[in-house]
């Protein structure tokens, strides 16, 4: 096979793994319950610019291509940056009490006129917003 067929053959090959493995994150032990059993947290469709940066005080991987976070019950921590241009903030975290078979949604909160952001995790069947902020002595890291 011609070097360069072989080449490309590759990179399409390690796109297609990068692109259909990687947009789904399992948090330590939600592998094993079943999906009434874990909580789900799903990047906004409007807001494509977030990226997740770490989840329960950890980097963890490829985290700007996750879609969508499997979690266990329980209290979790998500920090997320807004690649947006003009916009200013750095990460921001927030913590959220995961309950069993509840799907959330990460949307951007955007000041047009202040040029700044924050985000909001949303129940979706509620639709309340359910993150929190900790002060920075009470941040623990499991």
């Amino acid at each position: 096979m011609n070097h360069h067929v072989l080449q490309i053959v590759v990179g399409i090959i390690l796109s297609l793994m990068i692109s259909g493995c990687a947009t789904v994150y399992r948090s330590p032990g939600s592998e094993l319950l079943k999906p009434s059993e874990m909580a789900v947290i799903n990047k906004s469709s409007i807001h494509s610019d977030i990226v997740i940066t770490t989840l329960n005080g950890k980097r963890r991987g490829p985290l700007d291509i996750i879609e969508r976070c499997e979690l266990s019950p329980g209290e979790h921590s998500i920090t997320v940056a807004l690649h947006k241009d003009g916009y200013t903030g750095g990460e921001i975290t927030r913590w959220f009490q995961a309950q069993a078979g509840q799907e959330y949604v990460i949307n951007a909160v955007i000041d047009t006129v202040a040029m700044k952001w924050g985000i909001a995790i949303v129940d979706k069947n509620l639709g309340q917003r359910v993150d929190y902020e900790k002060p920075i002595d009470t941040q623990v890291s499991p």
